[in-house]
């Protein structure tokens, strides 16, 4: 499937939900948007939800359609944490009934933020997988008749503007970082790309990308 095939699919057949990445990217909970750029990208989430309006599977948020690559795009919050161990500092977590750090509260404390990181995690790892089946299986032979896809997968997510630039600079020069939030995310999607079955096909993403929000808006004005 070539990429001009699916823009042009879309483009006859998708309008309705061509909309900007401010409205894409709104957190539901917050109703607050993860960027707010006036670029427009095709609504993913709604275009699977009119592709199976039973048993819906998850999906990315976004969909990123130029000549020559088909991007899906998922926006996560969450990762961003005030406190961390980090920048953890012990004379501003004194317990006042107890006069001194109250070591199994903060134990606890970030115990659940790295359980909440993970399910995060496992929330994109889901989503990955189920977004590239649903272009393969569906979307890719409905435009083209093949199911071979050649897609690029970028995560979005609230992490400091630093751990975006630091993972990209490392990668670029090969070489290994401290462990931070892009990195994570990253790692953790390893296996979903640059995959080849015993024909040579790819499979799965071509590349993937995790960016903070303020490198994702340098990046969109890099292909506007």
């Amino acid at each position: 499937m070539q990429a001009s095939e699916i823009l042009d699919y879309a483009q006859t057949n998708w309008s309705d939900y061509y909309k900007t990445v401010t409205e894409i990217s709104i957190n539901k909970k917050t109703q607050q948007p993860l960027v707010k750029s006036d670029f427009r990208m095709y609504d993913f989430d709604d275009i699977v939800k009119n592709l199976f309006p039973q048993n819906t599977p998850t999906s990315a948020d976004g969909l990123i359609l130029i000549p020559r690559k088909t991007i899906l795009v998922e926006f996560k919050s969450g990762f961003f944490k005030k406190i961390t161990k980090g920048n953890f500092k012990s004379d501003k977590a004194i317990c006042e009934h107890l006069n001194a750090i109250c070591s199994s509260y903060w134990e606890l404390f970030f115990k659940k933020q790295k359980l909440e990181t993970q399910d995060l995690i496992d929330s994109l790892k889901l989503k990955a997988v189920e977004s590239y089946t649903i272009v393969e299986k569906h979307i890719a032979p409905i435009c083209s008749g093949s199911t071979v896809c050649h897609i690029s997968l970028i995560v979005v997510i609230d992490c400091n503007s630093d751990d975006g630039i630091e993972d990209t600079l490392a990668e670029l020069s090969g070489k290994s970082i401290r462990s931070n939030q892009c990195s994570a995310v990253r790692d953790s999607l390893r296996r979903y790309w640059g995959r080849q079955d015993v024909l040579g096909n790819p499979y799965y993403y071509l590349d993937l990308q995790v960016m903070s929000p303020i490198e994702f808006q340098h990046y969109l004005n890099s292909i506007s």
